[in-house]
């Protein structure tokens, strides 16, 4: 009898797990890749490489392939630095590292023939094209979520605005008269993207619409990703991926003042009086 139920339930269970596949596959860290080699060019194998958040303090560590390859993944945006290190050979340290939402940052290491406990310091350089995904996006970076304005205080009102390819839109239907409310990616439907807070996916269950509305002083970032994405995001014309403020090292908070004023606003299209 035991048995004759678990038969039945077996194919619901499926479903359930499947169905939360989606939300599970959802990226909101990013990557750092690289290759270590000597200064003949040769690949430098079992070589230890280590990443530091600037931020949190957090370390990660791995070690090169026999191909000298390396890849640090689920790395939460932020600052970075990445040693590399291997015997006979000098410690080499890249500083001032960027890691943004779903991104691939590429890190190689030329190490110098040396002492391993010598170890040479280099600033990087933001990377000016990227060589680890074909996708299009745009980020909205921390800064111009503080210090842009935005519509109501909504982060997904006017800052999308941003990326090429996105405008704003209306839904179509009666009373829609709040354009800046709606956005279209790459000519799709209003509200026709997919939205992701932090990995989760974050859209109504009823309408096409967002589930929850992140307040504007708890976002860290977020990317509009509008062209030749994974599959992981292939489902709408459009992904916003959202990732909220998480804690460091140093301590920081955040005050405002929200002041509406109607006598300064325009009357509705609609009012009587």
């Amino acid at each position: 009898m035991l048995h004759r139920q678990w038969t039945k339930s077996f194919p619901l269970v499926v479903l359930c797990v499947a169905s939360c596949l989606p939300a599970l596959a959802q990226r909101n860290t990013g990557s750092i890749v690289g290759i270590v080699t000597d200064p003949s060019g040769a690949l430098v194998a079992k070589a230890a490489v280590t990443v530091t958040n600037v931020d949190t303090g957090v370390i990660r560590a791995g070690v090169t392939e026999d191909t000298g390859n390396y890849r640090i993944i689920s790395l939460l945006p932020g600052h970075y630095r990445v040693t590399a290190a291997s015997s006979g050979f000098k410690t080499e340290m890249r500083d001032g590292i960027t890691l943004q939402v779903d991104q691939d940052v590429r890190v190689d290491f030329v190490l110098k023939t040396g002492n391993v406990a010598e170890t040479i310091t280099v600033t990087a350089e933001a990377a000016l094209v990227n060589s680890e995904s074909g996708a299009l996006g745009t980020v909205i970076t921390n800064r111009q979520v503080n210090d842009l304005p935005s519509f109501g205080r909504d982060v997904f009102a006017s800052l999308p605005l941003l990326t090429p390819g996105v405008g704003s839109a209306r839904m179509g239907g009666y009373g829609d008269n709040d354009p800046p409310q709606r956005v279209s990616v790459n000519g799709g439907r209003a509200f026709n993207q997919e939205v992701v807070l932090d990995g989760a996916t974050n859209v109504s269950v009823n309408i096409s619409s967002f589930g929850v509305r992140p307040i504007l002083d708890t976002v860290q970032e977020f990317k509009v990703q509008s062209n030749a994405y994974s599959a992981e995001n292939g489902r709408s014309t459009g992904t916003f991926n959202v990732v909220t403020k998480g804690g460091t090292n140093q301590f920081h908070g955040a005050v405002y003042d929200y002041f509406h004023n109607e006598a300064r606003t325009t009357s509705s299209t609609y009012a009587t009086n």
